[in-house]
C-alpha cells in the first residue's frame, strides 16, 4: 500500500482572509488516507492556526523577518528537505517567489502555484521572477478565469499550464433552505460587508452609496465586517454623513455564520482588483444575493440579474441604485438569493474544490 504523500502548504500568514480560510478549507479536508498535510506560515500565524490546529493539522511558524535575505530561503530549503515534503503547494506572491525559491534549493520539482487574485501594476523585475521560476513549477492553480488572464497576458505563461479551480466553501447548512435561517422583518433589511478595511475593498464609495440609499429606504441598514487601516477614518465619513446609527462596524469577526443568517443581501464593492470573492461564496451559500463589482472574478460568482447586481468599480450613484433596488423588493431578493444558493451547490462547494487540487497533486 502506498504511503501517504506529504504536503506542505507555504503561506504568509493565517489571519481572517480569503486565501487563508481557502487554505484551511483544502488542509482540514484533505484525505488522510493518501496525504499528509501541514501549513507552514512563512511570517506569522493568525486565528486561523489554532482552528487548524484544533483539527489534527500541523502548523509551523518560521518568523521570517525579511523578504530580501537569502540565507532565509536556505533555511526554508533545509526545513523542506528535513521535512520530506513530497509537494509544496504555494499561495500568494511571497510565499508563492519565496517558496519556490526554497523548494528548487532543496530539490523539490513538485510545487503547486496558487495564484488568489490579479496584481494589475506589476512591477517588471516581479514578472521576470514569475517567468523565471514557471519552468521549475509543476502546476498553477488560478482561482477564476480572469486570474488566469492576468497570469497569461500580464506574466506570460502558457493558458495551457494554468488550471482554474474556483474556490470553495464547506457548507454550513446542509439540510435547509438559506433564507429560512434569516428573521424577517427585524428592523428593516440589512446589508452586510465583509472584507479587510482597505482602499481597494471599496468602503469609502460603499458609505457613500448607502448613504443615497437610505435617503430612499430609512430603515435600511448596514454592517461592515473587518479589520484595517481605514477603519478610523470610515467611521469618520459615517459620522460626517449622519449614518452613525444606520451603520454598524463590526470589526474582524472569527465566525461570520450568524451575521449572514440575519442579513438579506451581501455588497462587494471592490475597486481595482479580485480573484474570486469568498465573501460572495459564502453569501450564496445563505442562499443570499450579492451587489458587487463588475470587476476580476466578481462576474463568475454573481450572474447580473440571476444570482445578484453587478455595478461598475468606484460607481457610488449605481451601488446606490441597486442596493435600493434590493432593498424594496423582497421578491427579488428571494429569487436571486435562491439562484446563488443552487450555483454553490453547482460550482462552490468545498468538496469540489479539493477533488480538483488533490487530482493535480495525484499528477505531480
Amino acid at each position: 500500500m502506498r504511503h501517504p504523500r506529504k504536503v506542505i502548504h507555504l503561506t504568509e500568514d493565517l489571519g481572517i482572509g480569503g486565501q487563508e480560510k481557502v487554505i484551511a478549507t483544502l488542509a482540514a479536508g484533505a484525505d488522510r488516507l493518501r496525504f499528509r498535510v501541514e501549513v507552514w506560515c512563512l511570517v506569522r500565524g493568525g486565528p486561523l492556526a489554532d482552528r487548524l490546529q484544533q483539527s489534527g493539522v500541523r502548523v509551523r511558524v518560521l518568523g521570517i523577518a525579511s523578504y530580501h535575505d537569502p540565507s532565509q530561503v536556505v533555511r526554508l530549503a533545509r526545513h523542506l528537505r528535513r521535512a520530506g515534503a513530497d509537494i509544496v503547494h504555494v499561495h500568494g506572491s511571497f510565499a508563492g517567489t519565496f517558496g519556490r525559491l526554497s523548494a528548487l534549493l532543496a530539490g523539490k520539482r513538485t510545487t503547486l502555484l496558487h495564484v488568489h487574485t490579479t496584481e494589475p501594476g506589476l512591477r517588471l523585475r516581479h514578472i521576470a521572477v514569475q517567468r523565471l521560476l514557471f519552468p521549475f513549477t509543476g502546476a498553477v492553480v488560478c482561482v477564476s478565469e480572469a486570474v488566469r488572464r492576468f497570469m497569461t497576458a500580464a506574466i506570460g505563461l502558457p493558458a495551457r499550464k494554468c488550471r482554474v479551480v474556483y474556490n470553495g466553501v464547506p457548507d454550513a447548512m446542509p439540510a435547509r433552505a438559506a433564507s429560512a435561517a434569516r428573521p424577517k422583518g427585524a428592523g428593516g433589511p440589512l446589508a452586510v460587508s465583509l472584507g479587510s478595511l482597505v482602499e481597494n475593498k471599496g468602503h469609502r464609495v460603499l458609505i457613500a452609496a448607502f448613504r443615497r440609499a437610505a435617503t430612499a429606504r430609512p430603515d435600511l441598514r448596514l454592517m461592515i465586517v473587518g479589520g484595517g487601516p481605514l477603519r478610523a477614518a470610515l467611521e469618520r465619513q459615517a459620522k460626517e454623513l449622519g449614518l452613525e446609527g444606520r451603520i454598524r462596524f463590526a470589526g474582524h469577526l472569527p465566525d461570520v455564520e450568524h451575521v449572514l443568517s440575519g442579513a438579506d443581501m451581501v455588497i462587494q464593492p471592490t475597486l481595482h482588483r479580485e480573484g474570486l470573492p469568498l465573501s460572495l461564496i459564502e453569501a450564496a451559500r445563505h442562499g443570499l444575493p450579492a451587489v458587487a463589482s463588475r470587476l476580476g472574478g466578481i462576474p463568475e460568482v454573481v450572474g447580473h440579474g440571476r444570482t445578484g447586481l453587478l455595478v461598475p468599480p468606484g460607481d457610488a450613484e449605481a451601488l446606490a441604485g441597486a442596493m435600493g433596488r434590493l432593498a424594496a423588493e423582497p421578491s427579488l431578493r428571494e429569487r436571486l438569493g435562491n439562484a446563488a444558493r443552487v450555483e454553490y451547490e453547482r460550482r462552490f462547494r468545498a468538496e469540489h474544490m479539493i477533488a480538483a487540487i488533490e487530482a493535480l497533486y495525484d499528477a505531480l
